[in-house]
C-alpha cells in the first residue's frame, strides 16, 4: 500500500513499528504489524551456541528511537548470535530511488562483540550492512570490497539510518545520529552492492546481535522500518504491481512524524559476523 507523506514529499510504501496490535503479546515468528511487509521469521539464535534471540521491549532507555514506549530487542551473549529477519512484501524488492530506514539503539558492547543490521537478497545473502564491533573507533558499512569505518563514533543514544538504492548496484546511506534530534548530525555512505550468488535484489532485513555480551545495558534495539520514494523516482510500482493509494495511516507512529530522509547513504557489506 502506499501513501502521501505529506511532511516528506515521499511516498510510504510500508511501514511497521513495535507499537503496532500484532506485538501487543510479544515480538514472534509470524507477527506482521503495519502493512507492506511480509511477517518476520528466524526470531531466534543463528546457530544454537551461546544464547541469542530477540524480544519485544518495553525497557529501552532511549525513548529516542521507541514508539509508545516499545521497541524490537535482540540479544546475544556467551558465544551467541541473536537475529531476526523482515521479507519485503512477496515477490517485492527494493527499486532505483526507493529508500528503506529503521532506528537503531545498541548498548554496550563487549570487545569482539556485533551489533547491527544486514539487507539480503532472497537467499539469505548480505548485500549490504551496516554494524559496530566493541573495540572498533567508529560504526563500519559492509560493502562491495570490504568494509569501510563511517567515521560515525559509538552512541547509545539512537541511530536513524536510511538506504537508497540509487543504482542497481549502487546505493548511498545516511547516519544520522539522535543525541542532538534528527537531521542535525548526519553523515553519508556511498557504495556497491556485494556480488553475491543469488543476485543484487534486496528482498529481506536482517537484524542481529552477535556475542555483545550479557545483561540488557548489551542488548540491541531496533524500531520504526519505513520504505519510501520520492514522487519523481521513476519505481512506484511494488512488486511489480501499482499499489493503489490507500489510507494506510499516514500518521503512523512507524516514523512518529518524522522527515523521511529523500537522499539515503547506502553501503553494501560482508557479514561481519559470519
Amino acid at each position: 500500500m502506499l501513501c502521501w507523506g505529506s511532511a516528506a514529499r515521499a511516498l510510504v510504501i510500508a511501514a511497521d513499528d513495535a507499537s503496532q496490535a500484532a506485538y501487543n503479546d510479544g515480538w514472534q515468528v509470524g507477527d506482521n504489524g503495519g502493512s507492506g511487509f511480509n511477517a518476520w521469521t528466524n526470531i531466534g539464535n543463528q546457530s544454537g551456541t551461546g544464547s541469542g534471540g530477540g524480544f519485544q521491549a518495553n525497557n529501552n532507555p532511549n525513548s529516542q528511537i521507541n514508539s509508545s514506549g516499545q521497541s524490537w530487542g535482540v540479544f546475544g551473549n556467551g558465544g551467541g548470535v541473536g537475529q531476526a529477519f523482515r521479507p519485503f512484501a512477496s515477490g517485492s524488492t527494493l527499486q532505483v530511488g526507493w529508500t528503506f530506514s529503521l532506528d537503531m539503539d545498541n548498548g554496550l558492547i563487549d570487545n569482539g562483540g556485533t551489533v547491527g543490521f544486514g539487507l539480503q537478497n532472497s537467499s539469505s545473502q548480505n548485500l549490504a550492512e551496516f554494524f559496530f564491533v566493541g573495540g572498533d573507533p567508529s560504526y563500519k558499512v559492509n560493502r562491495s570490497g570490504g568494509s569501510v569505518a563511517s567515521g560515525v563514533p559509538f552512541t547509545d543514544q539512537g541511530l536513524h539510518l536510511s538506504f537508497t538504492l540509487t543504482s542497481a548496484n549502487s546505493f548511498s546511506m545516511s547516519i544520522d545520529q539522535l543525541t542532538d534530534g534528527l537531521g542535525t548530525n548526519v553523515t553519508n555512505v556511498t557504495g556497491n552492492l556485494i556480488t553475491q550468488s543469488g543476485g543484487e535484489s534486496v528482498s529481506q532485513l536482517r537484524v542481529f546481535n552477535a556475542n555483545a555480551g550479557f545483561n540488557g545495558v548489551r542488548d540491541a534495539f531496533f524500531n520504526n522500518l519505513v520504505i519510501s520514494v520520492v514522487p519523481e523516482a521513476p519505481a512506484v510500482a511494488f512488486g511489480g504491481m501499482i499499489c493503489g493509494v490507500v489510507g494506510i495511516a499516514c500518521g503512523f507512529r512507524a516514523y512518529r512524524g518524522r522527515k523521511i530522509e529523500t537522499a539515503l547513504t547506502t553501503s553494501n557489506v560482508d557479514n561481519p559476523i559470519e
